[in-house]
């Protein structure tokens, strides 16, 4: 099947709750079949492979536990979104999304959660139309005038605070150090119950309905200070727009906002936060990985709109497969060089250095099994990328196009 070409299909979506079944009816000429599919299968099957891909984003330079691929789909003029996990420790993530959708309802009643439904560790979001809070940032920028932008603060503000039923003085607790660090600069401040510290300019949408939120991926359902929350919502358009500091410093709109804390503290705790995203637990991070992946974009001006999003998955898909293929066979070699070292000495081992022997072996055998658990989790990894270059280059779409560039390039 041809993604987009209604001639052969289309696709219906019922609106079901968590873990309830739904219907898609897949309608070809001259007759149409409606079956009944678990949610699960509408979070990834579907969209996957019947739907027409808009846009394929890989936020991989994120810890293994927050690593996600975000997914835009469309169909009949009705556009998916869906989030899954890069890695299977993900799944934990995208599950809590369910859960963070219901805490952000009774913490901003003014403001929509928008719509997701869970199932086999992957989450689909409605598209959410409408106008963004981004852009009415950018067009205050963009005429010059500070008190256009000064309302664009206010707003964005009195969206955060606008319940008072979640204010409440600030309460140190064990997860908000572990996310955020020390808690001194904001004990006995003001706070909130909870708060959604994804509620950045670019994802609040003013739709028809009402504000609403399209992410929440970073919801904290434990008490947050005011200031911190505030600071970090705001500036994150700071760090999208080149030309925002020069026109309206983040210290006077941190002043204008009310934000009494002082921002290098606020700075530090947002840098925790962003750490713990990043980094696992054993101190690794595979953000750089992601940097030294990147590639121009290339291809033949025909071939972009309907492959760009194809080849760019399978390259990256291909590229993994390859780094962690590489990295299986080094230590692969360390392993099988270390098995070898260790034999000689062994035959050598003398009985009066038993000692020093018996020390250096339990040191051996760690160094081991360290580089065996690395070997394991690499081999995974190699496996899971595999597999992915596999699913985009093993559609019928992609095949179609390769053909056609072929095509192309022989005349």
């Amino acid at each position: 099947m041809a993604a987009g070409n209604k001639n052969l299909y289309s696709v219906s979506l019922g609106n079901p709750g968590a873990g309830s079944s739904s219907h898609l009816q897949l309608r070809w000429p001259g007759k149409i079949r409606r079956r009944e599919y678990p949610t699960a299968l509408l979070c990834g099957r579907v969209i996957c492979e019947y739907m027409k891909k808009i846009l394929v984003k890989c936020s991989d330079e994120r810890s293994r536990s927050y690593s996600i691929i975000t997914t835009i789909a469309c169909e009949d003029d009705k556009k998916f979104v869906l989030k899954e996990p890069v890695y299977p420790e993900g799944k934990a993530h995208i599950e809590d999304l369910a859960s963070f959708r219901d805490i952000l309802a009774s913490a901003y009643p003014r403001i929509i959660p928008c719509p997701v439904r869970i199932g086999d560790g992957k989450a689909v979001f409605d598209f959410i139309e409408g106008r963004s809070l981004e852009s009415d940032y950018n067009e205050a920028v963009e005429s010059g005038d500070p008190e256009a932008f000064e309302k664009v603060l206010a707003c964005h503000r009195d969206l955060l605070c606008g319940n008072p039923e979640n204010e409440e003085t600030f309460v140190p607790t064990e997860e908000f150090r572990a996310w955020f660090g020390s808690a001194a600069a904001y004990e006995g401040k003001p706070g909130f119950r909870a708060a959604n510290f994804d509620a950045i300019p670019g994802n609040i949408i003013f739709s028809e309905n009402g504000p609403c939120f399209i992410d929440y991926e970073w919801t904290m359902a434990f008490s947050m200070p005011r200031d911190l929350v505030i600071y970090h919502c705001v500036r994150d358009f700071y760090y999208h727009n080149d030309h925002a500091e020069d026109f309206y410093p983040l210290e006077k709109a941190a002043r204008y906002l009310g934000i009494g804390t002082d921002m290098d503290l606020l700075q530090k705790s947002y840098e925790h936060f962003f750490g713990r995203v990043l980094k696992d637990p054993d101190g690794r991070s595979f953000g750089l990985a992601k940097s030294s992946s990147k590639r121009m974009q290339i291809g033949i001006r025909e071939l972009r709109e309907g492959k760009a999003s194809a080849d760019e998955a399978a390259e990256f898909a291909h590229r993994m497969w390859k780094d962690c293929s590489a990295a299986v066979f080094n230590l692969q070699s360390r392993l099988d060089r270390i098995d070898g070292e260790w034999e000689k000495k062994y035959a050598l081992q003398d009985a009066t250095w038993v000692g020093k022997y018996n020390a250096e072996k339990i040191r051996a055998d760690q160094e081991y099994a360290d580089l065996m658990k690395e070997y394991q989790v690499l081999n995974r990894d190699r496996d899971i990328w595999k597999s992915r270059y596999e699913a985009v280059t093993g559609t019928k779409a992609y095949k179609a196009t390769e053909k056609v560039r072929k095509v192309l390039k022989r005349g």
